[in-house]
This record gives C-alpha cells, structure tokens and sequence, in this order.
C-alpha cells in the first residue's frame, strides 16, 4: 500500500526525489527484519546468552502497528487534499466544466455530482496546509523506518536494525537501562498526538524522527514539548523543558495513557522491576497496578464446540480475559509483566484493575554520607575535601547538599547515580567544625549529616 501512495503521489509532494529514492527507503523494512531474524537465530544457538533478542520481538509488532496507524495518518491528509482540489474531475475532463442541477432529492446533502464547485485559493481552503502535512507525513513514514532502533547489542555497527546510508556514522546508542514511565495517549487518538516510542532514535539532529511527528508541533517550531523516553537531563538531550524530562511532576489531566519503557530482557529479581515500577506508581499517584506472572501462567487451553475434542485452543486465563501488548496501560487499568527464567520478556494490558489490590509497603529512604578521600597538598592551604553519598530508596532522582547552613557552590544539585554518588567540597584549614547536610530534592525528611574538621580526618 505505502509503495502504492509513494508511486501515485511522489511527484506532487515531492518532486525534487525520484521514486527510486522513496523504494530504496521502503526496502529498510525488509532488512530490518531479516537482520533482526538472522541475530536471533545467531545467538539461540549459544546456551545462557545474554543477548536474547527474542524478547523485543513486541517492539516489532509495535512498529508495525506504529507504521500502519502513520499511514493512515497519511492517507487521510491525502484523501482530504484530493478532494478538495478536485484533481480526479480535472484529470478526466480538462476542458469541460459541469453545470447541471446543483441538488436532487436523491442526493446526500454535499456536493453535486453533475456541478463543479467553486474551487477557492489554497490560502484559503486549507489545502495549502493539509499539503504540507502530507508531506511531512510522507517524510515521517519513512524516518519510522529508518530510525527503529533496539538496545539488542550495545555496538551499533553489531545492532541488527540499527542500519545507516552508505557515507554516514553509525549514530550514537542512546542509555536505555533506566525504567521510565511517559504520560501520553491511547491509540484511539491519532498517531501525531501520542507519546514518542523509546525505540525510535531522538536526537538534535535535523533527522530526527520528532521533528516530523505532529504538523502542528513542526509548524509552531515546539518539537521539543513531545514526551520522550529520551528526555533526559544531558546536553545531547533533545529537549530541557523540565515538563517534558520529567512529566510525572505535572498535570495528567491530558492524557489517559502511560508508556512503560526500559524493562524488557532485564536479568534479576523480576520482583525488584515490579517494585520499581510501583514506586514510580505511588511516588506520582499514578492510577494503574502492576501483576507479575509466569508466561506459562498467562494462557490455558480449552476445547471448541463442534471440533474434535483432541483440537484445543488457547486463550488467556479469566482474570486477564482481554489483555493486550499496548507498550503500556490505559489509566484505571492493569499493567502485567510476563517472566520467564529470571527475565521480563514482556507485557499486556487490560483496561481494568484484574485482580485484588494490595497495600504496598514502601521501603523508606535511607542516607549515608562519608568521606572519600582528603587532599593530599594539606597543610599548604585549604584542602578539597571529596564525599561520597550511599543512598536506597530514594524519593526524588535528584539531592541537594548544603554547606555550613548555605547552598554549595558553584553546583548544589546532583543526580543519584548507583554505586554511591561524589562530590567536592573545599574546606579551610582550623579545627572548625564544618556542617555538610545532604537531603533528597523531593523530601526534607529524606538526609544525611556529616561534620568535618581537618583534624578528625587526616
């Protein structure tokens, strides 16, 4: 069908480029996929791997149906700008003008077909707006399937999908280990108005696929307002709006969908993941639960009227009659983990709270702030100090530290990082004591003091 679209309008949207250039672009599909069955086949062979791809096989099946709902997006926009310039009658009679009756009784109440319609100036009509959609749409369509990226293999000239044109870089692998949770919209809304995936490649780049994902968005010059996966914190981030990086801190009110991203094919306690989830989930009064279960556990089998008893079929089991891979829950649903071996290989969602809630007791955040290391130039002159931050349970990503009663200067905010977070501090010489204090952005109840002096330390 896409071929199709690019065959019949290419030369109005986009003139400049050859058919050959949109065919090439649409061959990415193929290759994607064979790569991707090719590395899976590659490594089942070898017992206890890590790299098990198979288990983003659901972001395939999320593709395929982000490229589907984009090119109804696309289509749409294009049946709107054809009708209303009434290029099918201008073709077949170029030199006629119809003027027979206007209505009959017959007719639906819209346009006759025996009358031309005055045909008004695009500026007007709105077709020179729908024709700029439609070419950016166009452009979207196919940067969604150059830009599908996977964290199948941390080296992107070994990543599968992750394929470049013949003179480019390989792009730089985005950080896909932390669990995040992105407000958006469900798929009952158009496709430009959801919530960017987390696999596709966001970057600051002229290409980057959020730059042609809403019309409305690249018209007012506000792609950086999309929501994200990739928002982060970092220069290379492809926004620093602080509703955008951290959504959950904001009004809700807009949407009725939460993507669930960064979970799949992590190793470990799959009961510490949904832990992690149901913090987020009770941290920022989200309204959806969390169930882990066995993938084994997940279907049953059951025999159909009128067919032998030896035929069975499968079925989810009753309590999540009707669940679905959405990438995420419906608010007021159930967001389900399926696990198997050790890992989480998947989800499903069901838009309805399945199964009797629980009290979840939170863990409550402890600190602990030591000294790292001291200057080794002392006692030539004040002396910097380095302390090290144990933390678990954390409320906020982020603490503050303060330094006999002031902010710490010149940065007095830092994110957690695991494995204990540093900083410095400059301390002058003398037996005072100094009071360093270390609390979590998001609650004063949440910190660590130490004292120092140079005596006590050396």
């Amino acid at each position: 069908e896409m071929r199709r679209v690019v065959k019949l309008y290419h030369r109005l949207l986009f003139p400049q480029f050859g058919e050959d250039y949109f065919s090439n672009a649409l061959d990415r599909l193929d290759e994607k996929w064979t790569e991707y069955k090719t590395f899976c086949e590659k490594h089942a062979k070898k017992p206890n791997d890590p790299l098990d791809a198979r288990h983003f096989i659901q972001y395939f099946y999320d593709w395929a149906r982000d490229l589907i709902n984009a090119y109804h997006e696309l289509r749409s926009e294009l049946l709107q700008l054809m009708a209303a310039c009434c290029i099918n009658d201008a073709n077949e009679h170029p030199r006629h003008l119809l003027l027979g009756l206007a209505m009959r009784e017959e007719h639906n109440g819209l346009a006759s077909p025996l009358r031309h319609e005055f045909a008004q100036p695009p500026i007007y009509n709105g077709n020179a707006a729908r024709l700029e959609t439609s070419r950016l749409y166009l452009r979207r369509w196919l940067l969604l399937v150059k830009g599908f990226l996977l964290p199948i293999h941390d080296d992107p000239k070994t990543n599968p999908v992750c394929c470049c044109d013949e003179g480019e870089d390989y792009p730089t692998l985005p950080d896909y280990e932390q669990l995040k949770i992105t407000p958006g919209r469900s798929y009952f809304h158009p496709f430009s108005r959801q919530s960017v995936p987390f696999y596709y490649l966001v970057t600051l780049g002229t290409q980057s696929v959020h730059r042609f994902w809403d019309y409305r968005r690249s018209k007012t010059l506000t792609e950086n307002q999309h929501l994200c996966y990739h928002a982060n914190d970092t220069e290379e981030s492809y926004s620093h709006l602080q509703h955008v990086i951290r959504p959950l801190r904001f009004t809700l009110d807009p949407y009725d969908f939460y993507r669930v991203e960064g979970h799949i094919g992590k190793a470990g306690k799959t009961e510490e993941i949904k832990d992690a989830i149901l913090k987020i989930v009770r941290k920022y009064n989200l309204d959806f639960d969390v169930l882990e279960m066995e993938a084994k556990d997940t279907i049953e089998s059951y025999p159909s009227a009128g067919v032998s008893k030896k035929v069975k079929f499968n079925t989810f089991v009753a309590k999540i009659q009707g669940a679905e891979h959405l990438a995420g829950v419906p608010k007021g649903g159930t967001f389900i983990l399926v696990t198997e071996g050790g890992k989480v290989i998947g989800d499903f969602s069901v838009p309805y709270r399945c199964c009797k809630s629980e009290v979840q007791i939170v863990k409550p955040c402890s600190m602990t702030v030591s000294v790292k290391s001291v200057d080794p130039n002392f006692p030539n002159g004040p002396g910097t100090v380095r302390f090290i931050l144990a933390t678990s349970n954390p409320v906020g990503d982020k603490f503050k530290v303060s330094y006999d009663g002031r902010p710490l200067l010149p940065q007095s905010e830092f994110l957690y990082i695991n494995g204990g977070t540093e900083f410095e501090i400059t301390i002058p010489l003398g037996e005072v004591k100094h009071s360093i204090v270390v609390t979590d952005m998001m609650s004063d109840l949440c910190k660590a003091e130490i004292e120092f002096n140079w005596p006590d330390h050396l």
